[in-house]
């Protein structure tokens, strides 16, 4: 059986070439731009998912839930 590559997206290739294309004094202004964008991208990702969690648990209702939502269930 023959394995199926992988579809090569690109993905990943801008850091490298932006690094390669900017002008060797800038590399470092450049590098830190880059690494500055991802902290920023992965904090608001965060805080994203918090406010959905937040919004979730807020909409769940508890009215549903009674004691005899667990009749049939029984610990051993």
């Amino acid at each position: 059986m023959r394995t199926v590559p992988h579809p090569r997206t690109g993905e990943g290739t801008a850091v490298p070439a932006a690094l390669a294309t900017a002008p060797r004094a800038y590399r470092p202004a450049v590098a830190g731009a880059l690494v500055g964008a991802a902290t920023a991208a992965h904090r608001r990702a965060g805080r994203q998912a918090a406010r959905r969690l937040a919004a979730a648990a807020e909409a769940a209702d508890a009215s549903w839930f009674t004691i005899r939502s667990l009749e049939g269930f029984t610990t051993s």
